[in-house]
């Protein structure tokens, strides 16, 4: 499956409400593990670089986990953590639910959800 032409620029779409409501995104915040949430956004721009669906690919050329953390500059460590935490394959090193962040049917209510309560009114 090739790049979509709408992808070509550098750009592609992510459904902020999700990721925003994300239960393992906000343990992370919560835990205080911003360079993973860092990593996984540099994995998510190179993913989109390579191919549409979340493959690390470039010309019919696989990239592994190693080539990719010698390359960019991603832990070993970081990028098991985030395959451990269910947000990367490994093999074939890939965005896990790529389709997840890119598709609008699977995102919640989101401004239901931010609804103060009456006691913050």
């Amino acid at each position: 499956m090739g790049r979509h032409k709408a992808s070509v620029g550098g750009w592609f779409k992510m459904w902020s409400r999700l990721w925003l409501s994300d239960e393992k995104i906000r343990d992370l915040k919560l835990n205080k593990k911003q360079d993973l949430i860092a990593d996984l956004i540099d994995l998510f721009c190179l993913a989109n670089e390579c191919m549409s669906d979340g493959r690390f690919e470039f010309h019919g050329m696989s990239f592994t986990h190693e080539m990719v953390s010698e390359k960019y500059g991603i832990s070993i460590k970081n990028i098991n953590e985030l395959a451990r935490l269910g947000f990367i394959n490994l093999k074939p090193f890939s965005i896990k639910n790529w389709e997840r962040y890119q598709n609008q049917d699977s995102k919640r209510n989101f401004i239901t959800d931010l609804k103060p309560d009456k006691k913050h009114l």
